[in-house]
């Protein structure tokens, strides 16, 4: 919802500034057709006095089927309080005297002429009161084609600004649409990155098992030549399995790599953070031990559940990781070379409502004059062809995106990498 008062974009609630009546409005407004929408405009009686108000639910230009099944939509509004300056104003302009806003229902006589101002039930909710200039009956025959003129020019100008409205929106709209779409090109160009670093590992997993298969498939044959008709069954259903597990293995691998990979932003649900770092650390460990890292694990029995993108948070955890075997791996003058440990840790903080995820390294830290541009875009310490410097950028908006705050820090053996993040599911809730 878009509110203006006065002319002036306003943060505050709207509800709570116009009450019951708003919702009113907005439900009138909603109702409209959304291939031909129509404003609701009507008057809204406040302590500090009476609003014209204006609502127009926002819809796209050509919508499609989905979009036109979608409830409620979102609406823009705009009011206008009847002020002194507005009244002195139109009173200056079209001849009237001593035109003022009443509250309470006038008696109407000679000297004293009302003009309700109408909610949208049609109830007054004030009233518009003037004398009229002597000699009475004919000044007022003048007097009220320009009143007419006026309120023509002010339906006017409502009108032009309704459809300025709808095209402000519509073109908000687009630029949304094409910011996320950029947003999910670079998220899926990191994924495709962190991908190339994984394959290596991912060769050297195919590539054992299908060696164990072939042994065992060779085996079997040769017991087949051997026998005959007289196989050693034992032998040969033990080779089989070991044929069967090696496959399962292998596929496992490559649905891990499906998994990763997928393109389903957009999606967000409750979902637990233990099992999809879990679901990381099984994609990375074989690589990690490659490089001779040592990853630990530590998280509670239940944990809640956080709401948000479970690829995206899954693509957090993988840049967070990578980045602290680099750090473990990078050479350093002057210190004796250790062995690289990194340390996953979640915890639920059910007094804060809070799910907290830590990554630690051994890595020696970051320098302090690095540490407060970290996060930003193609920043790295990395050597030049190592790195893009999107990893942290992209995984701090990610974070940001989930209403989370990710922070980093130095220890004495490297740094640590913190995630904070609402926790909006309790474990014994159904999802």
């Amino acid at each position: 919802m878009f509110a203006f008062r006065d002319g002036v974009a306003s943060r505050d609630d709207a509800f709570v500034f116009f009450g019951s009546s708003l919702t009113r409005h907005i439900a009138a407004a909603r109702e409209t057709p959304m291939v031909e929408p129509e404003p609701i405009a009507a008057f809204s009686a406040r302590e500090d006095g009476v609003y014209l108000v204006a609502v127009s639910a926002i819809t796209p230009e050509n919508p499609t089927a989905g979009q036109l099944r979608y409830e409620p939509r979102p609406v823009l509004l705009h009011a206008k309080r009847i002020s002194d300056d507005l009244l002195n104003l139109l009173a200056s302009r079209f001849g009237f005297v001593e035109l003022e806003l009443s509250m309470t229902e006038p008696l109407v006589t000679r000297e004293r002429l009302p003009l309700a101002l109408r909610g949208l039930d049609g109830v007054p909710v004030g009233w518009l009161v003037w004398t009229p200039p002597h000699p009475g009956s004919a000044l007022f025959a003048v007097v009220l084609p320009w009143t007419a003129l006026g309120f023509l020019l002010l339906g006017i100008l409502g009108f032009v600004f309704v459809r300025r409205v709808m095209w402000t929106a519509r073109k908000l709209e687009e630029d949304a649409r094409a910011l996320a779409e950029k947003d999910h090109q670079l998220a899926q160009t990191s994924k495709l990155a962190v991908l190339g670093e994984m394959a290596a590992g991912v060769v050297h997993e195919l590539n054992q098992p299908l060696n164990i298969i072939r042994m065992a498939a060779d085996s079997t044959q040769t017991l087949l030549r051997q026998h005959g008709d007289a196989t050693d069954t034992d032998r040969l259903s033990e080779q089989l399995t070991v044929i069967g597990g090696q496959t399962r293995r292998m596929a496992e691998t490559i649905q891990s790599m499906r998994i990763f990979s997928r393109d389903d932003y957009g999606r967000k649900s409750a979902f637990d953070p233990v099992r999809a770092t879990n679901q990381v650390l099984s994609w990375l460990r074989p690589e990690l031990a490659e490089r001779a890292i040592v990853v630990t694990f530590q998280a509670p029995a239940e944990c809640g559940r956080i709401f948000g993108e479970p690829a995206r948070f899954e693509q957090v955890i993988v840049n967070l990781i990578l980045n602290a075997r680099d750090a473990i791996q990078r050479p350093r003058d002057g210190q004796p070379s250790r062995e690289g440990e990194i340390r996953v840790e979640i915890s639920d903080d059910k007094s804060r409502d809070l799910v907290r995820v830590v990554i630690h390294d051994n890595g020696g830290g970051i320098a302090e004059e690095n540490l407060g541009r970290l996060f930003d875009p193609f920043f790295t310490t990395k050597a030049p062809g190592d790195g893009t410097g999107l990893g942290l950028s992209i995984s701090y908006g990610i974070v940001l995106g989930m209403d989370g705050e990710l922070d980093v820090a130095n220890h004495p053996e490297g740094a640590t990498f913190s995630i904070e993040l609402p926790r909006v599911v309790p474990k014994d809730k159904s999802v």
